[in-house]
């Protein structure tokens, strides 16, 4: 059973993180510049507040329930927020490149879409993609803590 305190903690963190300055503004950003070409910085911001929020609060929630110092969750935080960021990428991706039998979802809908494909072409989103790989590997491995380290080292590898 989780203290009084801890919960007021938990829906704080995840009502910020699916309200108005989480994913409610990374939707509306998005079904406002829907017909809008937004520059790399703009889709960054786009993202990390539709979907990577919501990884990220995830990912601060679990520590703040296992009693980590804020410090750990804070850096889990920022993990998350670029993990949410990469998800993006990688489903942007697989959009154009695989069917609807090989994602296991309906693919080839993101033509009018601010994308990170319609933004960076399909080379640039896999750079992308890739940089973002390299980028939280780093951070992962900065990670004390053993188990944390190697589970999010391991969680990295299905994105590749």
């Amino acid at each position: 059973s989780l203290h009084p305190s801890t919960i007021v903690s938990l829906v704080q963190i995840l009502a910020t993180a699916g309200g108005l300055p989480g994913m409610v503004l990374g939707q509306a950003i998005d079904c406002f510049y829907e017909n809008q070409k937004l520059s790399l910085e703009s889709l960054i911001f786009l993202h990390q507040h539709k979907t990577g929020v919501l990884i990220a609060s995830a990912l601060k929630m679990g520590a703040i329930i296992a009693n980590t110092d804020t410090n750990l969750s804070n850096k889990l935080y920022e993990f998350g927020l670029k993990l949410g960021l990469l998800f993006q990428v990688v489903d942007d991706i697989i959009d154009v490149t695989q069917s609807e039998e090989e994602a296991g979802k309906t693919t080839g809908n993101d033509t009018e879409k601010n994308s990170f494909v319609n933004l960076l072409g399909i080379e640039g989103a896999i750079e992308h993609k890739n940089q973002l790989i390299d980028s939280l590997i780093a951070q992962a491995k900065s990670f004390e803590e053993e188990k944390l380290r190697l589970f999010l080292l391991e969680s990295l590898k299905r994105f590749k």
